[in-house]
């Protein structure tokens, strides 16, 4: 009898644990650690090479007839201005960590109302934008207002 309820509890454990294990697996190989934010405009493409032949000197292009553009100017991406300080608005402290990850290590804990220096470094990590700062570490920015 005791052989037989340690061997169900075994298999119920067992049972529930193959697939916290399979959903943690997934989450790491899945998971980006971070990604740089690319500071300027986007990289403009190659136009795609076309299959036709150059004309020769003797040779007369076709007739193209002229774009015509309007008045309205396109629109470019807003760059973010960078902040070089910031002042801590979380009334509990900030963590400070070593990478900019909510798993990472805290390097320490400024506290509200701290003035900091940022090196104008941003990246993109777990759905948050995290700031470097000029003395090492990663804050979310979230938590700091623009000075």
């Amino acid at each position: 009898m005791r052989r037989s309820l340690l061997a169900l509890g075994l298999s119920v454990i067992g049972s529930l644990s193959i697939p916290i294990v399979g959903i943690l697996l997934l989450r790491f190989l899945f998971l980006d650690p971070g990604t740089d934010i690319p500071v300027g405009p986007p990289p403009v493409p190659n136009p795609p090479a076309t299959s036709q032949p150059r004309p020769t000197a003797t040779e007369r292009p076709a007739t193209v007839s002229p774009t015509v553009r309007t008045s309205t100017p396109e629109s470019s991406p807003t760059a973010r201005p960078v902040v070089t300080q910031g002042e801590v608005n979380a009334t509990d402290g900030l963590n400070v960590r070593i990478e900019p990850s909510s798993q990472a290590l805290v390097k320490k804990i400024l506290p509200f109302r701290e003035l900091v220096k940022l090196t104008g470094k941003t990246r993109l990590s777990e759905g948050l934008r995290w700031v470097q700062l000029a003395d090492g570490g990663w804050v979310q920015e979230q938590y700091l207002d623009p000075r």
